[in-house]
């Protein structure tokens, strides 16, 4: 399994991984309090909207929403939030 750097690096993003997880996990603090990052992904609609606020501010368009949501509940899994 790939590294988060590598797989950042893979997509253009220059990021570091901590850098990445913790504004995941700040921007999903900010845009929907209420929820786990589970429930975002249980509201489509809302979770689209969050991946294109993490590629808009990043700077990093080709990141896939799959890939954004797979980081951020494997910020939970790891008992990072």
């Amino acid at each position: 399994m790939a590294r988060l750097d590598d797989e950042l690096g893979n997509f253009g993003c220059g990021w570091s991984a901590e850098e990445f997880r913790e504004f995941i996990l700040e921007l999903k603090a900010l845009t929907s309090p209420a929820w786990t990052d589970e429930e975002l992904t249980y509201h489509p609609d809302d979770a689209k909207d969050y991946c294109r606020m993490v590629r808009s501010r990043t700077q990093c368009a080709t990141l896939p929403d799959h890939f954004i949501l797979r980081s951020l509940i494997n910020c939970r899994k790891s008992g990072l939030n």
